[in-house]
């Protein structure tokens, strides 16, 4: 049961990165990938937290 869970969660998080590759820059989607290779989980994680940082500084207008 634990490695179907873990099998599913792996394919649902590489499928949402899939889908989400357009809306986020090739740079940060480059850097986590290298970082964590085919742990999509952590991928996901990881340019969801990038993605978010790099909106904060868009918004306080430190980063154009």
């Amino acid at each position: 049961r634990m490695v179907k869970y873990c099998v599913d969660k792996q394919k649902n998080a590489r499928g949402q990165l899939q889908r989400g590759s357009a809306n986020n820059p090739p740079e940060i989607s480059n850097r986590c990938t290298k970082k964590w290779g085919t742990d999509y989980r952590m991928v996901k994680y990881c340019v969801d937290k990038q993605q978010g940082a790099l909106n904060d500084l868009k918004n306080s207008g430190i980063y154009r």
